[in-house]
């Protein structure tokens, strides 16, 4: 038992590291990218493609979430399992393409954006390239294999930069934006198929597809709700608002998720399978998961707090001034990103114990709750009424869940608060000093003022995570350490 709690540890450990460097990895060469493009494109430009993308995601989220969530929660899930997901994910592909096919010109109309329809056509290939892979990476998911995962995806992510820039530079427009995503994904897929051990047969049975619908049918429809929800703030937009302003909130959303959206990756894809393996001892989970909370939080929480207090000087940094109507977008999306991947956490737990209805009901009442409260914004207020919503949903997102987690491990939605809490107090206390210092060297250039700002916060931050006798630098600390002794134990090998 302590041999497997130990190889689990740290398989765990390896898994964290190799997932945070390919998310991280793969959104820094994205994000880089999207600087250069921002000096060729307009706002309408990523309008345009911030439009395409919620229909795609959509698509996206039909033909992975569902069957794919069984395979990695499946104890021992047999070749055809792995062969019945990759057909029935196969003919979705194509028969979402062929839906989008019809109703791109609809699309177009209703926007009033004539090149719309026809870069939806094309774009929209990649769901069919998406299916060919999604059953390998579960795979690779479920046996932690996130060594593999992550150069797979920084390889693909590194030419398809390169091919974006290099189309932009020579004047394709919002076309080098299509030309990246296409080429991304395709790599990807021609990579995925080569390096994993998995290769789908010509197998189906009813049976298992059966069985592990009545598991990932309910993620499915959840997943459809939460894209639903997640994208429904750019259908809005695009409608009530000039088509730049759509432009803006894109890229403010583009340098949130550098920060919040890799690590909330990297929380997603390890603590799933792992919770997974530890799914029938309750204390297990709850120790797992304080820990869990402490040390992403640690990291998470000051880093928003850092980019709320210098989202100007950031945004004038990475996009220039033409991009300055960015920052009120980014800096309601910080709110957001706080609590982003401590929801997360909270909703693996249901996920991995096998909790397909709760999960579901809790899933599904949460975003309707949230569509509703977003379309009567969106109908009745202006965009502020709107970025006011999007943050108070997310919080009131986080009471359901951890009142859910409570009920399904016992974990009670106090001892989560009290174990966020000290993240929160110092991050404040951090955030307060610095933005009055901030105006000792604000005549600094852009990027020195950064770069100063950045240090002194994360030594302020440090030394109050001393005094305070923080865990959740402890937990990180110890990983570091154990990890490090690991290293030098097999040199010495």
């Amino acid at each position: 038992m302590d041999e497997f709690k130990s190889d689990l540890k740290n398989k765990t450990i390896k898994s964290m590291i190799w997932s945070a460097f390919q998310r991280f990895g793969t959104l820094i060469l994205s994000f880089l990218t999207n600087l250069v493009l921002a000096r060729f494109l307009s706002p309408d430009d990523f309008a345009c493609i911030g439009l395409l993308t919620v229909f795609i995601n959509l698509c996206e989220t039909l033909i992975d979430s569902g069957l794919s969530t069984s395979l990695i929660q499946k104890d021992n899930p047999s070749d055809t399992d792995y062969s019945t997901v990759f057909w029935i994910n196969l003919f979705l592909s194509f028969l979402l393409y062929y839906i989008i096919f019809l109703c791109a010109p609809i699309i177009s109309r209703f926007y009033n954006i004539k090149i719309l329809s026809q870069i939806l056509r094309i774009k929209s290939i990649i769901i069919i390239i998406e299916a060919l892979r999604l059953v390998q990476f579960a795979y690779l998911k479920k046996t932690l294999n996130f060594k593999k995962i992550s150069k797979i995806y920084l390889l693909s992510s590194l030419i398809s930069c390169l091919l974006g820039i290099i189309s932009a530079i020579f004047g394709y427009g919002v076309w080098s934006l299509v030309i990246k995503n296409i080429s991304e994904q395709l790599l990807r897929t021609i990579l995925m198929c080569i390096k994993s051990p998995l290769k789908p047969k010509l197998k189906f049975s009813w049976d298992s597809f059966k069985e592990m619908f009545n598991f990932g049918g309910l993620i499915l429809i959840t997943s459809i709700v939460m894209s639903l929800y997640q994208n429904v703030v750019q259908l809005i937009m695009g409608k009530i608002s000039p088509q730049k302003e759509l432009g803006y909130y894109t890229q403010a959303k583009k340098l949130e998720d550098v920060p919040v959206s890799g690590l909330n990756t990297v929380v997603n894809q390890v603590s799933f399978p792992v919770f997974s393996k530890i799914k029938n001892d309750k204390q297990k989970m709850v120790n797992g998961m304080r820990k869990n909370l402490k040390s992403i939080t640690f990291i998470n929480i000051p880093f928003m707090s850092f980019c709320f207090i210098f989202a100007t000087e950031l945004i004038l940094f990475f996009f220039t001034d033409k991009w300055l109507p960015s920052v009120p977008y980014f800096k309601y999306l910080c709110f957001v990103g706080i609590m982003l991947s401590t929801n997360t956490i909270n909703t693996n737990i249901l996920k991995a114990t096998g909790q397909g209805k709760t999960y579901f009901f809790m899933q599904v009442g949460k975003r309707f709750l949230g569509l509703i409260i977003l379309l009567v914004s969106g109908y009745f207020f202006n965009i502020k009424g709107l970025m006011i919503s999007i943050v108070c949903i997310e919080y009131i997102f986080f009471i359901i869940n951890a009142l859910t987690t409570q009920y399904v491990i016992g974990y009670t939605i106090i001892q989560q608060i009290l174990d966020i809490l000290p993240n929160i107090f110092i991050s404040f206390i951090t955030a307060l000093i610095m933005y009055y210092i901030k105006n000792l060297y604000s005549h600094f250039h852009v990027f020195l003022l950064l770069l100063i700002s950045f240090v002194l916060f994360c030594f302020i931050y440090f030394i109050f995570a001393l005094i305070t006798k923080n865990e959740g630098l402890k937990i990180l600390m110890n990983i570091i350490k154990e990890y490090s002794q690991k290293l030098k134990s097999r040199k010495n090998c």
